[in-house]
């Protein structure tokens, strides 16, 4: 882990269908850097922006999700739109 709100996951295969279990993993290990119950780490992690980037390592795919900083709740001011 690089800083404290970005967590690294490894996944084995090179194909982007198969990322979802890395990418959950690394949500869970944010929520769970909050402590509390489950819930309160999860809730946690509402309102906040969330950055993903892959980047390739051999024949496997680093997943790096970082947590952006919390914003007023139901601001989506920021929020790009996906094509």
């Amino acid at each position: 882990m690089s800083s404290p709100h970005t967590v690294t996951v490894t996944a084995t295969s090179p194909h982007p269908r198969d990322w979802g279990r890395a990418l959950a993993e690394a949500v869970t290990q944010l929520s769970g850097l909050h402590g509390g119950t489950e819930d309160e780490a999860a809730s946690a992690l509402f309102d906040r922006g969330v950055h993903l980037s892959v980047r390739e390592s051999g024949t496997e795919v680093e997943v790096t999700v970082t947590l952006g900083p919390a914003s007023a709740a139901g601001d989506t001011s920021s929020d790009t739109p996906v094509a």
